[in-house]
């Protein structure tokens, strides 16, 4: 799992940048339900993606300020998880 409501608030679009077909679709998901999951192989831009479309991410293997896993987190208590910045305007 790689996206939820977080203050990261960037929009990363590298140098070459193709879009893809699924973008839309996504953003369309972010609008209706606050939240994706976006799930596949390695190195197929999920991160790029996801990045390029929203205005925040919560990157679930990270570890935040408490010293635990963002994974962790959500699970303990999401309502901190989800403070920040919407993922989509």
């Amino acid at each position: 799992m790689y996206w939820y409501v977080h203050d990261i608030n960037m929009s990363l679009k590298p140098d070459g940048y193709m879009p893809r077909l699924i973008e839309k679709e996504i953003e369309e998901s972010l609008r209706a339900f606050g939240a994706v999951s976006i799930n596949g192989p390695k190195w197929c831009g999920k991160t790029w993606i996801g990045l390029n479309i929203s205005n925040s991410a919560y990157m679930m293997g990270d570890t935040n300020e408490y010293g635990t896993s963002n994974k962790d987190l959500a699970e303990t208590n999401i309502n901190i998880a989800l403070r920040g910045a919407a993922p989509i305007s």
